[in-house]
């Protein structure tokens, strides 16, 4: 399976019915928070996020992410991702942010976290040319599983 199985949706007003249903199977995972603290209308801005959604039969798997810093154009960060539990472990991951680092090729600096405890998000980060920074210790604090340590990442155009 590959990124190429999918069909990849620019999040638009029209489509924003999608990006719900998946935020709503998701919820159930209580990493995936970022769509309740982030304003919808935000979301739809092109001028502050671009927000892809991995589709597949009408149905939005995946979610991938960048949050675009005002004023700062060279910059990017936040890139984050988030996949269905049944397509994980198959590459995807790896692909996705790929195809971010692609469509934001013209940033100088992208930015990304992960829990430090995350080897595969690790790994995929590291493939697509990112590098520690350093690691946040019990920087998350999650009701259900306690603290979680973060790793900051980034990658430098070349």
């Amino acid at each position: 399976m590959t990124l190429s199985d999918f069909q990849v949706v620019v999040l638009t007003v029209d489509n924003r019915q999608l990006a719900d249903e998946f935020a709503e199977k998701m919820f159930d995972n209580v990493m995936f928070t970022h769509f309740r603290h982030t304003s919808p209308c935000d979301m739809l801005d092109p001028e502050k996020w671009s927000v892809w959604m991995l589709c597949k039969d009408e149905a939005c798997l995946g979610w991938m992410q960048a949050q675009l810093f005002r004023g700062v154009k060279a910059h990017v960060s936040r890139l984050g991702l988030a996949l269905v539990p049944e397509l994980r472990g198959h590459g995807l991951g790896t692909e996705m942010i790929k195809f971010m680092v692609d469509n934001l090729n013209d940033k100088d600096k992208l930015t990304a976290s992960a829990f430090s405890d995350n080897v595969a998000c690790l790994r995929a980060f590291k493939t697509n040319g990112f590098t520690s920074e350093g690691t946040f210790f019990d920087e998350e604090r999650w009701p259900v599983i306690g603290s979680r340590s973060v790793v900051s990442l980034a990658r430098f155009k070349a």
